[in-house]
């Protein structure tokens, strides 16, 4: 689903800058939330569990990590360069456990030859295997049976099908599903149909989701309370510091790179992306498998389920709030001054209309024992304008035609591209041209001035 919602183009253009954040945050995120393990941990956890226990904290959730800047009006380049990520992570995730899973490499043998080569296997055999799943799931969108709810329950029957093929095959199935949805687009789907499978995997997914943490919690309060001891509660937090401490360091490596490919990333948008870890469902996932794949098994298997949950929801809570705070404290997700102009002057038409019409009622004989001071009073619409816009801002977008030039410059790209995918949708265009002109017009679309 996260796949789906991720700008292919906008990822494409991206693709370097999103996978060494990725690997960054990967890799920082094993190796020091790993040594925190080992140092602060009270728990006799073998060098294996600690290593999988620090990858399985280092995912983020793609779902939860961008669900609140989505609904404050935070640029969409942003929103997929932390999807982009976080699936990436996942992906690799998946692949290491996957590798664990199937007994093919231990720690101890981690830096053999065959390693390499198995790793290498799993990622281009999920990749290629997900590339022809999504080519069957456009041949099936194609109304070959000309039957909506056959074509819908044959592509979810595909989805699954090939995660658990691939899985059976040694590879990677989560990176294999990132690969189908980054091959389908809304060009894929017919208007029905998108509607219909987005709101099922919203459905799913949510339900899904709960059912997950009613599950863990119900496992953690099976387990006794003597196993929960007083260092329980500071290692939590200890955890909780780290990960964040982790995420700011992944920033401050990878801020050069997104300085130098995007023109709009400055200090403000780091603070923003920094508190973007949020931990979800993917982490309580793989914990249980933490306790599966030690070399050496420990008394209380709970607590790793109880540390990552624990981690989640301090993320989800405070993570979340902090992140969207912080976007608008810091103006990133204002409306620019075009914008408030245009609905200023829509809500004094709205009220031009309201009065005309108050005033026609008004001549009507069997209105005439109405109360029109109170009609009036309670129909007046005023204009709060946003006070929340930065002075820099307000002295740069004042001046007039160039800001108001680069509103319409945005408004033409985005009325195209919404013209191109209706004639696709009508037939008038082939489904590889209309994805290479909104592709030029994406390209052009975040290139200021162009």
């Amino acid at each position: 689903m996260v796949a789906l919602d991720v700008e292919f183009y906008t990822l494409k253009k991206m693709f370097w800058q999103v996978l060494l954040t990725g690997l960054i945050s990967f890799s920082t995120a094993s190796i020091i939330i790993g040594y925190v393990v080992i140092k602060f941990n009270k728990d006799s956890w073998d060098l294996q569990s600690c290593l999988l226990f620090s990858i399985t904290l280092g995912i983020i959730d793609p779902l939860r990590s961008v669900n609140s800047l989505k609904t404050i009006g935070v640029s969409k380049i942003y929103i997929d360069l932390i999807r982009g990520e976080s699936l990436i992570i996942c992906s690799i995730a998946s692949i290491f456990f996957g590798n664990f899973r199937g007994n093919r490499i231990h720690f101890s043998i981690f830096r053999d030859l065959h390693v390499g080569i198995e790793l290498s296997y799993d990622i281009l055999g999920s990749i290629i295997f997900g590339y022809w799943c999504a080519k069957i799931i456009q041949c099936i969108l194609a109304d070959v049976f000309s039957n909506m709810l056959t074509n819908i329950i044959l592509c979810f029957s595909m989805v699954y099908m090939t995660f658990y093929i691939v899985e059976f095959l040694g590879m990677s199935g989560t990176l294999a599903l990132a690969a189908v949805g980054l091959n389908l687009d809304s060009l894929t789907f017919k208007p029905k149909i998108e509607l219909v499978i987005t709101k099922f995997l919203r459905i799913f997914s949510s339900v899904y989701e709960h059912l997950i943490y009613a599950f863990f919690g119900i496992v953690i309060g099976c387990g006794e309370l003597s196993h929960y001891e007083f260092h329980t509660i500071p290692f939590i937090f200890i955890l909780f510091t780290t990960v964040n401490l982790v995420r700011l360091l992944t920033i401050l490596l990878v801020s050069p790179i997104l300085m130098h490919s995007n023109y709009e990333y400055n200090w403000r948008w780091g603070v923003v992306i920094t508190w973007s870890g949020i931990k979800g469902v993917f982490n309580l996932l793989w914990a249980p498998d933490v306790y599966n794949l030690a070399e050496r098994k420990v008394e209380v298997p709970q607590m790793f389920i109880l540390y990552v949950q624990v981690i989640s929801l301090l993320t989800m809570g405070i993570n979340s709030y902090v992140m969207t705070q912080s976007a608008r404290k810091l103006d990133l997700c204002v409306l620019s001054l075009p914008r408030q102009m245009i609905l200023q002057n829509a809500t004094q038409h709205i009220q031009e209309i309201v009065q005309n019409t108050i005033t026609l009622f008004k001549t009507e004989k069997i209105l005439t024992n109405v109360n029109w001071t109170l009609v009036e009073d309670k129909t007046r619409i005023e204009y709060i304008p946003f006070s929340h816009v930065s002075h820099n801002d307000m002295k740069t977008e004042s001046t007039t035609d160039e800001a108001l030039m680069e509103e319409a410059r945005l408004h033409v790209a985005a009325i195209q591209m919404s013209s191109f995918e209706k004639q696709r949708n009508n037939g008038i265009l082939e489904i590889e041209a209309a994805r290479i002109l909104i592709g030029a017009a994406k390209c052009y679309y975040s290139i200021q001035g162009k």
